[in-house]
């Protein structure tokens, strides 16, 4: 076991691990100002009703719910509180938009660093361009620790290997769920033949006593 590449490997994954993340966060952050039109005016159509009569049936028990309601009317009272609820989620949509805004370009500015680059470059060329992921250095430290290869060369070798290998798995379990949904779905449209044909029968069969009687 090489101590210095198990080193070097296991630091490169715990940045490689952290960059990862910052790139899931940017696309659950990015998101069109028309999507986020359509999940606010949901979230504000959903819940406001509920929040609004959830409040009142809370304020009914310390008796003011009844003393407003009586005074203003219940209908009113309901969309005075729902209006009001609609305003808290949207201030608090607009909050999360802007904190993401935020993140998106504290992200941008991680990533156009020179910190950045300069660690990119040194893990593409130790490990390839190709092997920059996580789960690729993750898998060469696992395999050099373990003392299955003594270099990134066969290290790549098994990777690869096992990559083909997980790869034609996927495939055999697809080929097989595929299989069994269409034998399902065969089954059921025999099934569902057989009743028609049953169904069918019985009505010749209710036809020939009628025409008997």
């Amino acid at each position: 076991m090489n101590p210095q590449l198990v080193q070097f490997l296991s630091a490169c994954k715990e940045q490689l691990d952290y960059y990862e993340s910052l790139e899931k966060t940017y696309g659950y952050c990015k998101q069109s100002i028309f999507l986020w039109l359509i999940f606010t005016a949901l979230k504000i159509v959903l819940f406001s009703p509920i929040l609004a009569s959830f409040t009142l049936w809370c304020l009914e028990f310390i008796y003011i719910g009844e003393a407003i309601q009586s005074l203003f009317g219940r209908e009113p009272c309901m969309y005075a509180f729902m209006s009001l609820f609609a305003v808290v989620i949207l201030m608090l949509s607009i909050k999360k938009r802007i904190d993401n805004k935020r993140t998106i370009k504290d992200i941008k500015k991680i990533f156009s660093s020179p910190e950045y680059y300069s660690f990119y470059q040194q893990a593409s060329s130790v490990l390839g361009e190709k092997y920059c992921t996580a789960h690729a250095c993750g898998r060469f430290l696992e395999y050099i620790s373990s003392g299955r290869c003594a270099d990134l060369m066969m290290a790549k070798n098994i990777y690869e290997q096992e990559l083909a290998q997980e790869r034609l798995e996927q495939a055999i379990r697809d080929r097989i769920s595929a299989d069994l949904a269409a034998e399902q779905q065969e089954q059921r449209e025999k099934a569902s033949r057989r009743a028609a044909e049953e169904q069918m029968r019985q009505n010749e069969y209710q036809r020939q006593l009628n025409m008997n009687r």
